[in-house]
């Protein structure tokens, strides 16, 4: 039970960030990304609670070459390169600052 609640609760952030990453997209074509990844990242990790680690995850995991599905990343972190990539049960805690990992 508890699995079929965690995996609606990610398909509606996916939905819910779709909008940011349609545009998140249509930007990268004509900025550079790691500055467009690099502010977007510092906009989501303004989202509270567990919440904002779905959105995260939602996000990253569309954005980035590799999320695992489990992944937890906590409010105030921000990953300011858009080649990270983050493998199975990663825990991020609040205010993290992630580079190229």
């Amino acid at each position: 039970m508890r699995l079929i609640f965690k995996s609606m609760a990610n398909g509606m952030a996916t939905v819910i960030v779709l909008p940011a990453l349609c545009l998140y997209w249509l930007l990268s074509l004509v900025a550079d990304r790691q500055a467009l990844f690099s502010g977007w990242s510092q906009g989501l990790s303004l989202f509270p609670g567990t919440s904002g680690a779905y959105l995260r995850k939602a996000f990253y995991r569309s954005v980035l070459p590799r999320v695992g599905a489990d992944v937890w990343i906590s409010f105030g972190t921000t990953i300011s390169h858009p080649t990270a990539e983050f493998g199975r049960s990663v825990y991020v805690g609040p205010y993290g600052m992630l580079g190229d990992v």
